[in-house]
């Protein structure tokens, strides 16, 4: 069987939505059932992933071969920001296939632990939903700003999950103290490889200027 629909797409954006419905719910019966019941769709797109991987006789996935031999499974791509080359693009190897489904078990789990919880059961479910999303993108995503996009916006629930029902009264403190070295980190790494690639490509303007600017004479070598 061929997947010849976006599954890393729903894979990512499924629990998001299931995040929205969860958290309009109204009742923590209803959040509960909402959330449960889109974070099992996810795990059952992830074990379609998987045995795409492992059994590749039973279900095809469409591969993408990169120049430097590495292939990548189910791979979707799509213009983000043109005039900054900036791709919405997602691809799976056989280390990210593992994570996703890791992640996509956990979650169940997870809710199934906080099953007792009251206060502000819908609001609780729904950022367990929303931090799926963000690790699912930071796994499956191949384009470096689409990567700390997820990245910096996964920080969110973990923060809001740590600080509201971390326990008081030192939630807030450790949510803090947890979220801002990530941000940090990854907002330096980012100014860092962002500088790298200006400079290369500044380098390589200059390269051809200079080239352009030599006599025929200078480029034989004469």
């Amino acid at each position: 069987m061929l997947i010849d629909f976006p599954i890393l797409t729903y894979i990512v954006l499924v629990p998001a939505v299931g995040a929205v419905f969860t958290y309009i719910s109204g009742s923590d019966r209803a959040a509960r059932a909402v959330a449960l019941a889109f974070s099992l769709i996810v795990l059952g797109l992830s074990t379609i992933l998987l045995t795409g991987f492992l059994w590749t006789n039973v279900i095809s996935l469409p591969t993408m071969t990169t120049a430097g031999n590495h292939t990548y499974f189910a791979v979707e791509e799509s213009p983000w920001v043109p005039s900054l080359n900036v791709n919405y693009i997602l691809g799976a190897d056989e280390l990210s296939v593992v994570l996703v489904f890791l992640n996509a078990l956990l979650t169940p789990l997870a809710l199934a632990i906080g099953w007792d919880e009251h206060h502000r059961l819908p609001a609780f479910f729904a950022m367990f939903l929303f931090m799926e999303t963000t690790i699912n993108g930071v796994f499956l995503s191949l384009d470096l700003f689409q990567f700390f996009v997820f990245w910096e916006v996964g920080l969110i629930p973990m923060y809001f999950l740590i600080a509201v029902w971390g326990g008081p009264p030192s939630g807030t403190r450790r949510s803090s103290s947890s979220c801002t070295p990530s941000s940090r980190a990854s907002r330096s790494s980012w100014r860092s490889s962002h500088s790298t690639s200006t400079r290369a490509r500044t380098r390589s303007t200059c390269e051809r200027s200079s080239r352009r600017r030599q006599s025929p004479r200078e480029r034989s070598g004469i």
